[in-house]
């Protein structure tokens, strides 16, 4: 989403929400198109490891990030922190760079680089941002840099896919990234910048010519800024095929994308803005009535109702079922609860499929999302992992993290005083590399 977004940040610590927040994820990329790393520290030193829990490239790094597609990226030296390796998953190092030159402009560091190995959410796409530079994870064949103020994607053997650079860039979608130019060639104000799309040739496949910046290409369409501040969507061409009539546009996710009005009603001296679906003709299919609801995830929708409980709705905006507390859905199930006072915890945790029909029952102190038929339960004194029908595979006394199962490996670490140590489990609950530190 694209506006009020600290609305959605407010209403999502509603009491019961706590169970739907994501643990860390080691890896952040949506598409698997080469063999995965996974970090590993050794006498605090990092490496890699293979799924198989082999070792790819020893532990020598003082920092590394998240494999994606088959490339880690790698901060090797302690003492310049602009400095970044990106090696394949051999090992080979593709492309060196040494770091920002003297005099530089350094922005503001974004992103916290206090640990020695950085995770991001699964649908975070920067791995880290620091002093002016900034880099991406691989995203379809193409890691998005910020190098010297100018944006930039590298392939996967280290070449840079502009001789120019750009004034700002998103991350590849379905082959396409918007890109920004800036017309006059001064770079001094955002509002000489025209935004359109390049290929994975690097060839300007919509020529510059929005003046807000795009979205990504979701289900073959794009919203894109007009010039009057309204949203519409265009197609691969750059064709406009849904105009620009709306206050708010989100991503296309099942054939529905969520759109939005503004009304008369005001929050906080702010017009309200309500939303809905339509589909991909434009058409609204369900009427912009919520002021808040997620987008179609297995053909459902979700919203909260004033008093915080949760409804879930089909395609046709009926509702299937509702909670006081519950999640979205994801892999297909989505965690609800209900009252059970037996201890600390409030309520007992289960989950439903799209039907509103109950799968595992309510059972767990907490429950978080399934992730490649796994999900992170909660068992009072210990975490664990659950497949779809309920049975844990995985279980570790507290205090351990865990995260959600990648690419068939799930890291857990123990934390203690004397350093955290972590390891890898797989989808049968077995170690493929022990825990250390």
């Amino acid at each position: 989403m694209k506006y009020l977004i600290v609305l959605f940040l407010a209403i999502s610590v509603l009491q019961g929400f706590i169970a739907c927040t994501k643990h860390v994820n080691l890896f952040a990329e949506t598409e698997q198109t080469g063999k995965s790393l996974y970090p590993i520290k050794k006498n605090d030193k990092w490496g890699y490891i293979n799924k198989d829990g082999n070792i790819i490239i020893k532990p020598k790094y003082c920092k590394v990030y998240e494999s994606s597609e088959g490339m880690a990226i790698i901060r090797p030296d302690a003492n310049n922190e602009t400095a970044f390796l990106i090696i394949d998953a051999t090992g080979k190092v593709v492309l060196e760079y040494k770091g920002l030159p003297e005099g530089m402009t350094k922005p503001q560091t974004t992103i916290d680089n206090s640990a020695d190995t950085i995770t991001v959410d699964r649908d975070e796409k920067i791995l880290f941002s620091y002093n002016g530079v900034e880099v991406h994870r691989f995203c379809e064949g193409f890691a998005l840099v910020l190098i010297e103020n100018k944006y930039n994607f590298i392939d996967k053997k280290g070449k840079f896919i502009s001789d120019i650079g750009f004034e700002y860039a998103r991350d590849f979608s379905e082959g396409m990234a918007c890109v920004g130019i800036d017309i006059d060639k001064t770079n001094d104000t955002t509002e000489d910048i025209l935004y359109g799309y390049i290929d994975i040739n690097g060839k300007m496949a919509i020529k510059p010519k929005f003046s807000g910046r795009g979205d990504d290409f979701k289900e073959g369409l794009a919203s894109v800024l007009s010039d009057d501040c309204k949203w519409g969507y265009i197609d691969k061409t750059g064709n406009v095929v849904i105009d620009f009539k709306f206050d708010f546009t989100d991503d296309f996710s099942d054939g529905f994308a969520q759109i939005g009005f503004f009304t008369d009603e005001t929050d906080d001296e702010t017009n309200k803005i309500y939303y809905g679906f339509i589909d991909k003709t434009g058409k609204i299919v369900i009427s912009p009535q919520f002021e808040l609801i997620s987008n179609f995830s297995s053909n459902v929708a979700s919203y909260h109702e004033k008093d915080g409980s949760i409804v879930y709705i089909n395609r046709e905006g009926e509702v299937i079922d509702s909670y006081k507390v519950g999640c979205d859905f994801s892999d297909g199930l989505a965690s609800v609860a209900t009252d059970i006072n037996e201890d600390s915890y409030p309520y007992r945790w289960g989950y439903i499929d799209n039907t509103g029909k109950l799968i595992i029952d309510f059972k767990f102190p907490e429950a978080y999302d399934f992730h490649e038929g796994f999900a992170i339960v909660d068992l009072i004194d210990k975490l664990g992992y659950i497949n779809k029908i309920g049975d844990l595979i995985f279980t570790h006394e507290k205090p351990v993290e865990l995260s959600d199962f990648l690419h068939g490996l799930a890291k857990v670490t123990i934390p203690s005083k004397a350093g955290s140590k972590m390891g890898y489990i797989n989808a049968t609950g077995k170690y493929v590399w022990e825990p250390t530190k």
